[in-house]
């Protein structure tokens, strides 16, 4: 088992994961390999020759790779990030997530898109692109965006920490936001879900089976992001119903996600609506929101992977 992690979680990560290699590998050979992503040029070199770590040849693949890093995160070098990934999956390697599943669910569009035709309830969206001259496009686009009924959601299509989310009751609104906007971000004008009380639910999916779910509320309705102190719990006896954990695991079959967040926003009558997919949290963080132990439900799934293949 190798875990790929960047540098901002790595101790952290490694702290978390190490007592349970310890306690749940008792009959098992492990390699724990961890910050295999790093900056520097000399840390991962992929060559004719193979594959070299800190200037040492990696002459045995590991059976499964658990990933924990995001080119969102590490600079946002995507290529080298999906290199290194694709590299480990031709070598036999089985990832989780997915090279595929990662790059699905880094752009809420695509993820959209992936999703479309499945008669999932997804938001009514449009794309913005910002060209040349921004403004104009974006104005361009609010017009057309008006098809979808004021009020409005405008996103940033990339799922990335500190996401943008805003809240538009009307066209007046979004022109005088145009300033705040990011000029190499995609956007998306979406629905409303009106009747939902502003709720969403936060669903976390290991394998095949629901671990956890929060109800969570935006305060202000401005500005609001999928990683924000905006959110906030606001019951702790709350259960998700039967048909959001179908829902949410319907979406990661799809999607082929082993471990993510999937968020559902809250409409009338107990329905839900997919708003977005996240297939590179951070595992330490995931328990602490829901008070579960998530690292340890991951690396069992990761463990049942493994001892399937040497059966």
């Amino acid at each position: 088992l190798w875990n790929i992690t960047d540098k901002k979680i790595r101790c952290l990560f490694s702290q978390l994961i190490l007592p349970y290699v310890t306690k749940r590998f008792i009959y098992l050979t492990l390699i724990h390999h961890a910050a295999l992503w790093e900056h520097e040029e000399e840390a991962l070199l992929l060559s004719q020759t193979g594959m070299y770590v800190t200037k040492e040849k990696v002459s045995e693949y590991p059976t499964a790779v658990l990933v924990q890093a995001d080119a969102g995160r590490a600079g946002g070098d995507t290529e080298k990030l999906h290199t290194l990934l694709c590299h480990l999956e031709r070598m036999g390697s089985r990832l989780f997530n997915r090279s595929q599943a990662l790059a699905s669910c880094r752009n809420t569009f695509r993820t959209y898109q992936e999703l479309s035709g499945h008669e999932l309830p997804l938001l009514d969206t449009f794309l913005c692109e910002l060209g040349g001259d921004p403004q104009q496009s974006f104005r361009a686009m609010a017009q057309e965006g008006e098809k979808l009924e004021y009020p409005i959601l405008l996103r940033e299509s990339k799922v990335l920490a500190g996401q943008e989310v805003f809240f538009a009751r009307e066209k007046k609104f979004l022109h005088s936001r145009t300033y705040l906007l990011r000029r190499e971000q995609p956007y998306m004008f979406q629905r409303y879900v009106k009747g939902g009380g502003n709720m969403e639910a936060l669903v976390l999916v290991v394998g095949s089976k629901v671990a956890g779910a929060q109800l969570r509320c935006c305060k202000g309705l401005v500005l609001r992001s999928s990683s924000s102190l905006l959110y906030f719990n606001i019951n702790c006896d709350w259960e998700l119903s039967a048909e959001g954990k179908e829902l949410a695991l319907k979406v990661a079959k799809i999607l082929q996600v082993d471990i993510c967040g999937v968020v559902l926003q809250c409409g009338d009558n107990g329905s839900f609506f997919v708003t977005e997919v996240n297939a590179s949290m951070e595992l330490g963080a995931l328990g602490d929101i829901f008070k579960e132990d998530v690292v340890g439900a991951a690396l069992d799934h990761v463990l049942a992977y493994i001892n399937s293949q040497k059966s």
